[in-house]
């Protein structure tokens, strides 16, 4: 399985650069091959997805996102994407005000579902 991971280095202020070691340690527990691209600019994550060909992914994951301008941002090119109809969007939230970060869901991620 290969996924997209578009990344918002800038959420949470600039925090959420920290949790990218933790979330490719995730995507390998998991056997995921994951391509990150990292967004540059305002709307860029709107223009990465709605010009890659999704046909190439298992799955299009949006990770760093602290709130909803980088979902919207994702959803937009998603929508825009003719590729889309069989590709899952996915949504793996990295700052501490999100529930995932709150729980500490990655200090295991094998553990999960415990």
């Amino acid at each position: 399985m290969k996924v997209l991971c578009v990344y918002n280095p800038k959420a949470g202020g600039g925090k959420s650069v920290r949790y990218l070691e933790k979330i490719k340690k995730l995507f390998i527990a998991y056997s995921i091959k994951a391509e990150f691209v990292f967004t540059e600019y305002p709307r860029h994550a709107t223009e990465i997805v709605e010009n890659t060909d999704l046909g190439l992914y298992s799955g299009l994951v949006l990770a760093g996102g602290d709130g909803d301008g980088s979902f919207f941002d994702v959803l937009n090119g998603y929508m825009d994407n003719p590729g889309r109809l069989n590709t899952p969007l996915g949504i793996l939230p990295v700052n501490i005000s999100c529930i995932p970060g709150a729980v500490n869901i990655f200090a295991n991620p094998k553990k999960k579902n415990e």
